[in-house]
């Protein structure tokens, strides 16, 4: 289960600015209007385009693209054979023996290690198998390295083999090494497997018609260097994502708003903040210490255009993100690091933004404290029941749910703006059941209401942590 926290954009237009808003809007919506009854005569002349163009997400075994075992070996002749009585011969040739196709290369262990059992096995059955060991290196390669392996071992592998080879790698497509294919003496492909499988036992099985049942599969997956992983589905869709931090700027059409969700350690988190402005991408990050809106931080930066929004300048709110200070930010963890999310967004925000340091001192602040103060009237404390908090600017319904979570709540969206931040300092840790019939975005109001639960919201201070920013440069 998500919740969702779609915060508001943090500060209202000025009186100036929200004049040229509707003028704007009430221009753009007669456009908007031709526009949309010019869409709705298309939209049914077209259907969706399949997606032949993305690229492929499902992973493709190599091995099933060639010719599938059941079926007989086409009219090809192998020129260049070495260590063999002709240097060139049909596949049809080998008819009457049990052919064993082995793909292979210098550089690859478990081949190399197969060679001497190769080579045993040749003796071992006679002229009821044969092997054939091929490869896509050149021919002076394979001879270079066979003098250097017959100095180094004292044994030179007597198995026939071709080099430069194409076309039998067409006829069986691989993706690892070695690759072995099992022919019978009819000539039809009987089995493909890995080296595991040649052995004695099974060869004697295979000369019974009892082929190994286990195929070799090689998987392949579009993946293109030159872009990012997982991007359009380069390289998979992400279905198996164990860890993913990714920034990016402004992203058009992508409505602003914060995704987070609860802490369960059986499962991946997630942060996802959509274009947000830098101050809400460190104010998240340091959430488990409080919030930390714009009246419990201090900017002591040179430049804070890069964080907030200036009412009184000439750009507009949404081309001042579009410039460069609007960012989407997403962070996904295992469910061994759930608890610990928000460390590793701090990390990311020092690794992402070397030019600022943030720390959370303790500082002396006025605040709004939410207390307990007079004869309560009604009782508050929760009977249970679903949670929930039902709120809009005039009345909030709260049931079987925290006052931290309703203080949040306040500061987030309904307080946001003001001067002081709010705190909850009754000392309540139980759920409560409230019904507040004022405007949440007046302390007065609210003051009369709570009054029957002998609440208040008074104005003090208190030592709270502060998020503090400064440029790197200003560190001692």
């Amino acid at each position: 289960m998500k919740r969702k926290l779609h915060t508001g954009e943090g500060y209202a237009l000025s009186n100036h600015k929200l004049k040229q808003f509707k003028i704007r809007y009430i221009s753009l919506l007669a456009v908007l209007t031709s526009m949309c009854l010019y869409a709705v005569k298309q939209v049914s002349a077209q259907v969706a385009e399949p997606a032949a163009t993305a690229k492929a997400q499902a992973a493709t075994d190599l091995v099933s693209t060639g010719l599938p075992i059941g079926s007989k070996l086409p009219d090809y002749t192998i020129d260049r054979i070495h260590n063999f009585h002709s240097s060139k011969a049909k596949l049809d040739d080998f008819n009457g023996k049990l052919l064993i196709l082995d793909f292979w290369a210098t550089w690859c262990g478990p081949c190399l290690a197969m060679m001497p059992v190769m080579d045993s096995l040749q003796t071992q059955f006679g002229g009821q198998i044969q092997f054939l060991s091929v490869s896509y290196q050149s021919e002076k390669e394979i001879k270079d390295f066979l003098n250097k392996y017959e100095d180094r071992k004292g044994f030179r592998p007597e198995t026939p083999w071709v080099g430069n080879d194409t076309t039998l790698r067409r006829f069986f497509p691989h993706k690892t090494l070695p690759h072995y294919v099992w022919i019978d003496p009819e000539g039809t492909v009987r089995a493909i497997t890995d080296n595991d499988a040649v052995n004695a036992s099974n060869i004697r099985a295979a000369l019974k018609e009892d082929f190994p049942n286990k195929k070799k599969k090689d998987y392949v997956l579009a993946y293109d260097d030159d872009q990012p992983f997982l991007l359009d589905g380069n390289g998979g869709d992400g279905h198996n994502l164990i860890y993913h931090s990714v920034l990016t700027g402004y992203t058009e059409g992508l409505s602003a708003g914060l995704t987070i969700d609860k802490l369960d350690t059986a499962k991946s988190r997630k942060i996802f903040m959509r274009n947000k402005d830098l101050l809400s991408l460190f104010s998240i990050a340091c959430r488990e210490d409080g919030h930390f809106g714009r009246n419990r931080t201090r900017l002591l930066v040179s430049d804070t255009s890069k964080f907030v929004w200036d009412e009184q300048s000439c750009t507009d709110y949404l081309d001042w993100k579009r410039e460069g200070n609007g960012y989407c930010y997403e962070l996904i963890v295992p469910p061994a690091a759930a608890a610990n999310i928000y460390s590793y967004m701090r990390e990311d925000m020092r690794r992402l933004f070397p030019q600022y340091r943030f720390s959370l001192p303790e500082k002396e602040v006025t605040c709004y404290a939410l207390v307990r103060q007079g004869v309560p009237t009604e009782s508050f404390e929760s009977n249970g029941g679903k949670p929930e908090i039902k709120a809009d600017r005039f009345a909030c319904r709260i049931r079987n749910a925290y006052l931290s979570s309703w203080i949040h709540q306040l500061n987030v969206f309904y307080l946001q703006k003001s001067p002081w931040p709010i705190i909850d300092d009754t000392g309540i840790t139980y759920p409560v059941d409230l019904d507040i019939n004022a405007s949440l975005s007046d302390i007065e109001q609210m003051n009369k209401e709570l009054a029957k639960y002998g609440l208040k919201f008074v104005k003090t201070t208190r030592r709270l942590k502060v998020l503090e920013i400064e440029d790197q440069s200003q560190t001692k």
